[in-house]
């Protein structure tokens, strides 16, 4: 059995669970966010904390702590990659920069469903991947969007591993489509 100590004696143990409980439920740990700069300065520490605790891995990619599972087949993650996909395919044939768009840009939940709803490619896929408030506010909550207001949004810095499964995909489909 492998024991832990905790890594900063004189830290506030509510650093701690701040960043497990985060973690646990799915949210992107950032720059923006607080407690990143622990986290990162103990990096190692928590990597075998959580493989060895909860048998997930920590990953740490484009400046953004989030948490892997073998057997992770959420829905949701889906749904929050499937929408990203088709907005940032909307985008394309708009004559927008995608990438940039999704990184730089302030969204309007009734322009990106404008968006999406046009998507003739993906129209059965619309229903599933309607953007509304609620799907928002999970968004927020883990840490993916920054909200205005209740019709405006900004994606954070986490979309950044999003984006990276996008181009994977994108390679994917362009290595079979040769």
């Amino acid at each position: 059995m492998q024991k832990f100590i905790y890594p900063q004696q004189d830290s506030n143990p509510k650093v701690h669970q701040n960043i497990v409980n985060s973690l646990l439920k799915g949210c992107f740990i950032t720059l923006a966010v607080g407690n990143y700069e622990f986290i990162l300065k103990y990096k190692k520490w928590y990597e075998e904390f959580f493989k060895y605790s909860f048998n997930v891995e920590l990953k740490y990619e484009y400046e953004v702590f989030y948490l892997v599972s073998d057997n992770d087949a959420s829905s949701f993650t889906k749904r929050i990659l499937t929408t990203i996909a088709i907005l940032m395919y909307e985008l394309n044939n708009k004559g927008f920069e995608a990438v940039k768009e999704i990184r730089e840009s302030i969204f309007e939940i009734d322009k990106v469903n404008s968006y999406i709803s046009q998507s003739v490619q993906f129209s059965s896929l619309f229903d599933k991947n309607k953007v509304d408030n609620n799907f928002i506010n999970k968004l927020q909550k883990l840490g993916l969007v920054k909200r205005f207001d209740e019709n405006r949004f900004m994606f954070t810095e986490a979309i950044e591993v999003f984006l990276n499964e996008y181009d994977n995909i994108r390679y994917e489909i362009n290595l079979i489509s040769k």
